[in-house]
């Protein structure tokens, strides 16, 4: 699929989560986990939970409740290198 732009309502994929462009969750009653792999070229969390269990492929910026493997890093590289 090309882009994914949800809010509120829980969603839970037990495979992988693949877009071309974008994926964006907002609102914060609102809930995305990913069991398998995502990938996406920018993931933003708007007042909104991500968990991806799986790796994950992308630029991510959140604001709150974003994790998963590597997740941290990858959020502390990209502030760092874009300061």
């Amino acid at each position: 699929m090309k882009s994914i732009n949800k809010g509120g309502g829980e969603f839970y994929i037990k495979g992988d989560l693949i877009a071309e462009q974008t994926i964006y969750g907002y609102y914060n009653h609102g809930e995305l986990t990913v069991e398998g792999r995502t990938q996406a070229v920018a993931i933003f969390a708007d007042d909104h939970s991500f968990t991806f269990k799986g790796g994950v492929s992308g630029t991510v910026v959140g604001d709150r409740g974003v994790e998963g493997p590597m997740l941290y890093i990858a959020i502390l590289l990209y502030y760092v290198l874009n300061w």
